[in-house]
């Protein structure tokens, strides 16, 4: 068909060509997801100019994520329950 072998490669080559483009314009800017751009700047900026609630956040944060990493994750081989034997699902 006229659409699986021209429209949809032609749209998945543009859509990358446009990624790669967004890309290269914003190569200097640090990539953060979720915060305003700007805001890890501002941040930054705050900490070394001695601003002590921006210190008391940051010191915070590294706190937390200390604690995140001594978390155990999960696994599979944590179950408790053992799974049903094949002929119970045949029924």
């Amino acid at each position: 068909m006229y659409i699986d072998r021209i429209v949809l490669p032609l749209l998945l080559w543009l859509a990358i060509v446009m990624q790669l483009s967004g890309e290269r314009a914003n190569a200097a800017e640090p990539k953060v997801f979720g915060v305003a751009p700007g805001a890890l700047q501002t941040a930054r900026t705050r900490i070394a100019s001695g601003d002590k609630s921006a210190q008391a956040a940051l010191d915070k944060l590294v706190s937390d994520a200390k604690a995140a990493l001594k978390v155990k994750p999960p696994s599979v081989t944590d179950k408790t329950k053992n799974p049903g034997s094949s002929s119970q699902l045949r029924g």
